[in-house]
């Protein structure tokens, strides 16, 4: 599907990464409490960077954004 976007984790690397949006989906908390929840964040970010390099790089930038965003909201994304 073009439209959408495969990231590859290490089974670690989704267990770190579950406990915090666990932590998050459980009390509203976005806090770090580890070195492993700050890994796991930069190593999400970078990973997503690479698959977003068109759009990031893109004029179009706060548009392109703006639509996903409101996408995201309705449902849609």
């Amino acid at each position: 599907m073009a439209d959408s976007v495969t990231i590859r984790l290490t089974k670690h690397e989704a267990l770190a990464l579950m406990s915090f949006l666990m932590r998050f989906r459980d009390e509203d908390d976005l806090s770090l409490r580890s070195e492993a929840d700050r890994q796991i964040l930069y190593d999400l970010c970078a990973l997503v960077q690479n698959e977003l390099v068109p759009e990031l790089t893109s004029e179009r930038w706060s548009q392109l954004l703006a639509e996903a965003q409101a996408a995201v909201v309705a449902g849609e994304g």
